[in-house]
This record gives C-alpha cells, sequence and structure tokens, in this order.
C-alpha cells in the first residue's frame, strides 16, 4: 500500500511538472524547466487581453503571468487621459479573437531581454504553431518594431518584410490609418 501511494505521489508530480494537470488539480511543485524544447519558452493560458501586444496568461503553477509581445507594436489604447490612436481597438480585439483563453507558447529571443522594465515577460507569441505576432502583421493591425538602443531581434527581419507587404496592399488599418499610430 506505501508503495502505491508513493507511487501516486510520483504521478501527480510528473504531470504536474510536465503541466498536464487540469486547472485547480494540486501541484506538488512548480515546474523548474520549461516544457517546450525551446530553453525559456513558457506555456500560458491567456486570462485577459491588455491591447494589441500585451496579455496576462496563467502558467501551469497558477501564477499570472504579463506579456510584451516581441518585435511589434501595436497602436495605443486610450489610457491616462491620452486618446486612442487609429487602430488600436481592432488590434486589440483581433489579439483576443485569436489567443483569449487559448494554451499559448511565449518563445524568448536569445538577442533581448527576458523581461522589459515593467516586469512583463518578452517573447514571441505562438499558438498551435503560428507566430501570433506576424499574423497580426500580416493582417496590417500592428508594425514590426524594436528599442532602437536594443539589438535586433531575430525574427525582425521576417517581421518588418510582412509589414511592407501589408503596407504596400493597405491591408487592415494600413488602409485607415497613417503610420498605425506613430
Amino acid at each position: 500500500m506505501v508503495h502505491a501511494a508513493a507511487a501516486g505521489t510520483v504521478l501527480v508530480a510528473s504531470l504536474a511538472l510536465a503541466g498536464c494537470l487540469p486547472s485547480g488539480a494540486p501541484a506538488t511543485s512548480p515546474p523548474s524547466a520549461p516544457r517546450s524544447p525551446s530553453a525559456g519558452t513558457v506555456q500560458l493560458r491567456v486570462t485577459k487581453i491588455a491591447d494589441g501586444d500585451t496579455f496576462t496568461g496563467t502558467d501551469a503553477a497558477g501564477r499570472k503571468v504579463k506579456v510584451r509581445m516581441l518585435s511589434i507594436d501595436a497602436p495605443e489604447l486610450a489610457h491616462d487621459g491620452n486618446r486612442a490612436a487609429c487602430g488600436s481597438s481592432e488590434a486589440a480585439a483581433r489579439l483576443h479573437e485569436l489567443i483569449f483563453g487559448e494554451q499559448v507558447s511565449v518563445v524568448p529571443d536569445p538577442k533581448a531581454d527576458a523581461v522589459d522594465r515593467y516586469g512583463r515577460r518578452l517573447g514571441y507569441v505562438e499558438r498551435d504553431g503560428r507566430d501570433i505576432g506576424l499574423r497580426l502583421i500580416e493582417e496590417g493591425l500592428v508594425e514590426a518594431w524594436y528599442p532602437s538602443s536594443e539589438p535586433r531581434p531575430e525574427r525582425f527581419g521576417v517581421y518588418s518584410t510582412a509589414e511592407r507587404a501589408a503596407r504596400d496592399k493597405h491591408v487592415g488599418s494600413w488602409a485607415t490609418c497613417p503610420g498605425l499610430g506613430r
């Protein structure tokens, strides 16, 4: 009987570490390594969309993680007395459609910081193997961007090429918003 109890404890711990327990299931310890083959990648269930490039999710241990999507910039929603930029509500609504309530992977860039000055995790966001930032660019809802004081992220070349194509074809907000808020 002791062996069966020990085996059950090991099974629960293994499932918790693998992130396979259903939400609300007890976990014996937080995951110590990412589940994804890419080092530093975290899996999150998206619980809140802040705008077109920022959201909050919950990891397998139930911790809230705020994420700023890397190498894109969405038009700003109204805040702190500032008016909303053209296309901001469309970008936020589309990000909501794409990932809210879904499991996503947040993939770090080896050239970028893991966390920004606001404490948000930085990374590329993928759902079912699809790059969500690239999709928002292709749909003409966000721009390819990174701070000029930082190293150029690995996916920026692909992102900027996709932005040029969307802008040239007047896709999404490029049809109505000069510069998408810049």
